[in-house]
């Protein structure tokens, strides 16, 4: 879902900032703030809450 609203979005969004600016540098510089964000939310959010859905005795899936 996410892939779809960045392809559909993105695009348009990095040309009108491009517009706006004139220049590349702030759309890159939005891209890696945006890559450092989802690299520490995964770190400090999902890998606690995947630590706690392991450690508390959840069944493992079984194969279909």
């Amino acid at each position: 879902m996410a892939q779809g609203i960045g392809s559909v979005l993105g695009g348009p969004f990095a040309a009108l900032i491009h517009e706006h600016t004139g220049s590349w540098v702030p759309v890159f510089g939005i891209i890696i703030t945006m890559d450092i964000l989802t690299a520490v939310l995964a770190l400090f959010v999902l890998k606690p809450m995947r630590r706690s859905w392991f450690t508390a005795g959840r069944p493992a899936l079984a194969p279909a």
